[in-house]
């Protein structure tokens, strides 16, 4: 074994032993969590390696310390870009929720509008029908006093027919009577002439 491996182990071990608390707090918590704390503890790990490394002219722990520096860089531009992933993915989200809201508002309105049409179409049939029966009705009226109007005329010539009728059977029953009497009167004025004229003789 080579005598710088003995100083080597004992920092490997002794920032092993450092860690582990740490280490083992850290798989308690999630991923997206501990990437920060896990970064800047990968650091100090490689910071502390490189100082023993320069210490102890150690390149192994030099070249460690710098896989452990890039490893750490890298982790932090992983989580970097998964940041950023998630924000474009919440934003993304939200967009699209915000699409689909609208989308729905969109089609409430139209469903309303479309309501609104149907509901103004049926109360104008209401009212063309209401009109139309209030048509009828008032020609059904209009008719039915024009009919009563032609009985009532009818009615009336009638009368004045019999009337008139009336009328003419007095006068002829008149006229009548006054020739009865003119000829009751003659014959009345036949018999007192000729008792007249029979006294004469008889004197």
């Amino acid at each position: 074994m080579d005598v710088r491996d003995v100083p080597r182990a004992a920092v490997e071990r002794g920032l092993s032993l450092a860690r582990l608390p740490v280490d083992t707090a850290m798989r308690r918590v999630p991923e997206e969590s501990a990437t920060g704390v896990r970064s800047v503890i990968d650091r100090v790990d490689a910071t502390v390696r490189g100082v023993a490394g320069w210490v102890l002219r150690d390149a192994a722990l030099q070249e460690s310390a710098r896989l452990g520096r890039e490893a750490a860089t890298e982790r932090d531009r992983a989580a970097k870009l998964r940041a950023r992933a998630e924000a474009q993915r919440v934003e993304a989200d939200s967009k699209l929720r915000q699409r689909e809201s609208a989308a729905d508002q969109k089609r409430k309105e139209a469903d309303k509008k479309a309501r609104d049409r149907k509901q103004r179409a049926e109360e104008k049939r209401e009212a063309e029908r209401a009109d139309v029966e209030q048509a009828a009705s008032e020609k059904k009226e209009a008719v039915r006093r024009a009919e009563a109007e032609v009985e009532e005329s009818i009615d009336k010539a009638a009368a004045r027919a019999r009337l008139d009728e009336l009328s003419k059977k007095a006068e002829a029953l008149s006229e009548h009577e006054d020739a009865l009497r003119t000829k009751r009167e003659a014959e009345r004025l036949s018999d007192a002439a000729a008792r007249a004229k029979e006294q004469r003789k008889t004197g």
